[in-house]
């Protein structure tokens, strides 16, 4: 992927009422979302892909987009239901702005009767969960949005 196509890509997003956009070249991949978190018209790529800075680079992992923003998306690995706690009379596995590391329970999916813990990929700082306590989801469902720059200093 060129930066030229790169930066259409996202001045097209930014101009679209599109939510969401991925592009996927080989093994490279871009995916570009808004939420109602941020300002209009401004995008931020989520997943693996890396923000930083205020210039674009050749490496897809470091593309920028107007704010310095790091965040990474926890997904669910499998269908079922996503529990943020281990049993209702129980508090939640973790809260919005906790700091978490790589491999702490985030949350549980239940599936075929069976409860499956959910591990983070990611040190960080939870920005946002994305779906609700007990909500339905799919396998690679969003669950939460971690800023991995607070997670560097952990």
């Amino acid at each position: 992927m060129d930066i030229a196509f790169i930066r259409q890509l996202i001045e097209l997003h930014e101009r679209s009422a599109m939510v969401e956009i991925e592009y996927i070249q080989g093994d490279q991949r871009l995916r570009l979302c808004k939420t109602n978190s941020m300002p209009q018209g401004e995008s931020f790529i989520a997943s693996r892909t890396s923000v930083q800075g205020a210039e674009f680079t050749e490496n897809i992992n470091e593309i920028s987009v107007s704010k310095s923003v790091d965040y990474s998306i926890v997904k669910s690995p499998l269908s079922g239901v996503f529990y943020r706690r281990p049993s209702p009379n129980e508090p939640t596995y973790i809260n919005e702005n906790d700091i978490v590391k790589e491999g702490q329970v985030i949350g549980i999916v239940e599936a075929m009767k069976v409860l499956n813990s959910i591990d983070s990929e990611f040190s960080g700082k939870v920005v946002e969960f994305l779906v609700e306590d007990g909500a339905a989801v799919e396998a690679g469902t969003p669950l939460l949005r971690i800023d991995v720059a607070v997670g560097r200093n952990v």
